[in-house]
């Protein structure tokens, strides 16, 4: 990375977790144009069970409801704000 990158084209959280690897500080790359905001998603397999998927489902929005998702999402993703919108 020394000085040779003009471009990165990537999630904010990909580069996050590429510059600690690398030893770069992330604030050393400007944003300059925005490809696409969107959201994530979770695939289950079609043999998953509905049950399952809906057990899943349900925890997931107690999480979001009791900040435990943004807390996880704090942590291990730093520079993600938000799902919908990531900025750094």
């Amino acid at each position: 990375m020394k000085n040779s990158v003009i471009l990165w084209f990537g999630t904010s959280d990909i580069l996050s977790q590429s510059a600690k690897t690398l030893a770069v500080n992330p604030e050393n790359f400007k944003k300059v144009w925005v490809y696409m905001k969107g959201d994530l998603y979770i695939a289950f397999n079609r043999e998953t069970p509905n049950d399952l998927i809906l057990r899943w489902q349900a925890v997931l929005e107690e999480m979001k409801d009791d900040r435990t998702f943004v807390m996880i999402q704090e942590r291990y993703i730093p520079f993600v704000c938000s799902w919908v919108t990531c900025v750094p």
